[in-house]
């Protein structure tokens, strides 16, 4: 995985509100991608500027890609500094989803920097989907949205993060994309062989 990173991260490059944004691997030409990802930090920069500050400190850049776990819209990559987005994600929907994906990660690198390895996952989650929500406080009309954080801060109590529960949720959102079942058996074979299942 560490490859395609670096080879990504060679990609379309262009800077908006301070942030460097890198386009590759996606379906077309890459400034449709670059463009929301521009409007989703200039939403961050209208309603919490001190956050884009913030950002431009705890992460090196942002990537659109179609590299982000299968079932995830966005991840953060310690190694690299990274907030990586999905690409399809990106394009279908607001531009305010795609801030919220970028608060989320950019809280996840803010707390990389101060919290050990191991530290629970999912407080973890629950901290950085609170940040969310304090976001999306800020923007107007999204009272249904912020319900619906508070309900996903509540059920992080419940879910697993671990690498296992990442890993299932990924072969779930495959098999529900309609990937073959002889594809997805040899990727499981995979992933039981680097010990992920």
């Amino acid at each position: 995985m560490d490859w395609a990173i670096r080879y990504a991260w060679r990609g379309q490059a262009w800077s908006a509100c301070g942030i460097r944004i890198r386009v590759r691997l996606v379906k077309g030409d890459g400034k449709p991608y670059a463009e929301q990802v521009a409007k989703a930090l200039a939403i961050i920069e209208r309603y919490d500027p001190l956050r884009l500050a913030r950002m431009r400190r705890d992460i090196d850049g942002i990537l659109v890609s179609a590299l982000v776990t299968p079932g995830a819209t966005a991840q953060y990559h310690p190694d690299y500094g990274l907030c990586m987005l999905d690409g399809t994600t990106i394009l279908n929907r607001h531009p305010a989803f795609a801030a919220l994906s970028i608060v989320h990660e950019a809280t996840h690198a803010r707390l990389a920097a101060i919290t050990a390895t191991g530290e629970n996952i999912n407080r973890i989650e629950r901290i950085c989907t609170a940040q969310e929500l304090v976001f999306a406080q800020r923007l107007p009309g999204t009272e249904p949205l912020q319900e619906w954080l508070r309900e996903r801060i509540a059920r992080t109590h419940d879910a697993d993060f671990s690498l296992k529960g990442r890993v299932a949720r990924g072969f779930a959102a495959l098999e529900e994309e309609g990937v073959p079942k002889p594809v997805l058996a040899v990727l499981h074979g995979m992933a039981r062989h680097a010990g992920h299942e």
